[in-house]
């Protein structure tokens, strides 16, 4: 039981350091676009696209980048439109892992435990452990 403790202990003392980190990579995250903000908009009052910056040894370029995005109703539209642009072969079909962990968990269960047939030699199924750690009450 000694070591099973240990391991417990050491479970919930990575699992707290992950918390920490974790905080503290959103925060330098955080910190960062802030900073970048700043940074742009002095650069364009000062109308500089480019500057280096002496005793740092490194050069500072501001990039503007276009991000495009669609919503899931209009997703067979814009699919439809890169299609009749001939860029049809960017669309890939996908399947988000959770949901399908998910569907295939549940197939399984409404299947008496087993994989359905039709899905059998398709898919591979490995179990991997996890241990959920909450307050003792």
């Amino acid at each position: 039981m000694s070591r099973l403790s240990d391991y417990a202990k050491q479970l919930v003392d990575i699992n707290d350091e992950i918390k920490d980190l974790s905080t503290q990579l959103d925060n330098a995250k955080s910190l960062r676009e802030e900073l970048t903000q700043k940074f742009v908009s002095e650069m364009q009052e000062q109308d500089l696209t480019e500057v280096a910056i002496d005793g740092l040894g490194k050069k500072f370029t501001v990039k503007n980048d276009t991000y495009a995005s669609y919503s899931v109703e209009d997703r067979q539209d814009v699919f439809n439109a890169l299609r009749l642009l001939g860029q049809g072969d960017i669309i890939k079909e996908e399947i988000n892992n959770k949901t399908f962990n998910s569907t295939i968990n549940t197939l399984i269960a409404e299947n008496g435990g087993e994989l359905p047939d039709c899905l059998k030699g398709q898919i591979s199924l490995f179990t991997k452990s996890k241990v959920s750690i909450t307050k003792r009450s």
